[in-house]
């Protein structure tokens, strides 16, 4: 399966759609609403009460939550924009592990990270070696799709613990996402579906919400009402923003996914 095609920008550093796992919308309508609930409240005591601190503090209260709701996607950018997790920190922290696990006489889990380690270094030197040496279009779209299916590959040779994996891709860059994205489709264990909602909603590049329109396919059978409801809107919206463009795949997957839901 081959995803859209991937050019030189799609592989830089600066996210191209958004970055960071911002509140989903439905999240960031319902804290609104309770913000501006506050603010209303605040608004209302200063006219109608003597509580001068009190009024001031429902007001400010109101103020905060509305801000979270509108900015939480670039407050979540800004903590985190300075330090992206690279796959290649990423393969050092395995390693580190690995060593203090041999330390503690655990042998077979400093096996399992040293080997999630190496993984994480080949797929990080094959990314460089992508980016300096292979043109944008289809034929690097091929190679990077094969980086794809060897972290798929690697999550069925050795065991990942769901929540480190959850968490790479919510501190990653665009490589890592990719490559967690990857993982995910090859452990069940690992599907996570607001990192699925997070590569559709707000991807670095084609590319990563092309995967995570995969990820999310996997998942339709297991999603309950609302979680069906939210990747429905996700799909549509970046239908209406033209999020996909002219790129086949990502279009005929998500036309796939919208197509299972109302069944």
């Amino acid at each position: 399966m081959t995803g859209p095609a991937v050019t030189e920008g799609d592989l830089g550093a600066a996210p191209r759609y958004g970055a960071g796992m911002a509140l989903v919308t439905p999240q960031r309508i319902g804290i609104a609403v309770i913000g501006v609930a506050l603010l209303a409240a605040g608004i209302a005591a200063v006219f109608l009460t003597d509580n001068g601190p009190g009024s001031a503090s429902l007001v400010a209260l109101g103020a905060l939550v509305v801000g979270v709701a509108v900015f939480s996607h670039r407050i979540e950018s800004l903590e985190f924009g300075g330090a992206k997790l690279k796959l290649h920190a990423l393969a050092r922290q395995r390693l580190a592990l690995a060593s203090r696990r041999e330390r503690e006489g655990d042998i077979d889990t400093a096996t399992r990270l040293r080997k999630q380690a190496i993984g994480f270094e080949r797929l990080a030197n094959a990314y460089a070696r992508i980016r300096r040496l292979t043109p944008g279009g289809p034929s690097r779209t091929e190679v990077l799709d094969g980086i794809v299916l060897q972290a798929s590959k690697l999550a069925q040779d050795t065991e990942f613990d769901p929540v480190d994996v959850w968490s790479w891709f919510d501190r990653g860059d665009e490589r890592t996402r990719v490559i967690v994205l990857g993982l995910m489709q090859g452990d069940g264990q690992l599907l996570d579906f607001f990192a699925a909602l997070d590569a559709i909603e707000h991807p670095w590049s084609p590319f990563e919400c092309f995967h995570g329109l995969v990820v999310a396919r996997q998942m339709i059978a297991s999603l309950n009402d609302l979680e069906s409801a939210w990747l429905k809107e996700a799909i549509v919206e970046a239908q209406r923003a033209e999020r996909f463009r002219a790129d086949g795949e990502s279009m005929r997957v998500g036309e796939e996914i919208l197509e299972a839901l109302l069944a």
